[in-house]
């Protein structure tokens, strides 16, 4: 008679067992991890301040003209072309990834990513910088960093 109470004891102790595995597994999937850390997105490939050679491909329908010093605005994939130059200036892309309060983040995370083409000779920005080496200096003056930017474009200054 005890050993089949203790045989009852060890039936209910592997059921509780197995209750308990299944469960455990059931919550722990349940729960969803927190977030460890904020990283700063990286930038797209085509932001590189490399010169490359290119032909202009763009289409007359979203190329907008303008002088050098003047203000103008473009969404993305508009280009802008300077008047009597062979200057042109698109928008590729927007990055609008704000770093969240109270993160610490290496950069702001809101960029124009905009090419500039002088006679055929492509200088991509990096993180709304101009261009190195470009022959003209692109200023972004405003932007929601999602759908719009105003540019500047002017002859870069000579220092002596």
């Amino acid at each position: 008679m005890k050993q089949k109470g203790f045989i009852h004891i060890l039936v209910i102790i592997g059921i509780a067992v197995i209750a308990g595995l299944a469960g455990y597994f059931v919550l722990s999937q349940r729960t969803t991890p927190s977030p460890a850390r904020t990283l700063p997105p990286t930038l797209p490939p085509s932001t590189s301040v490399t010169p490359t050679q290119t032909p202009i491909t763009d289409s007359e329908s979203s190329r907008v003209m303008v002088s050098l010093g003047e203000e103008f605005t473009l969404k993305k994939g508009e280009t802008a072309r300077v008047k009597d130059l062979n200057v042109f200036l698109k928008v590729k892309d927007f990055i609008y990834s704000p770093c969240p309060r109270g993160a610490q983040c290496l950069w702001s995370g809101l960029a124009v990513v905009y090419e500039l083409t002088v006679d055929g000779i492509v200088y991509g920005s990096s993180l709304d910088n101009p261009p190195r080496d470009a022959p003209y200096d692109v200023l972004v003056k405003k932007t929601d960093y999602k759908t719009y930017a105003t540019f500047v474009i002017n002859k870069p200054e000579v220092s002596l």
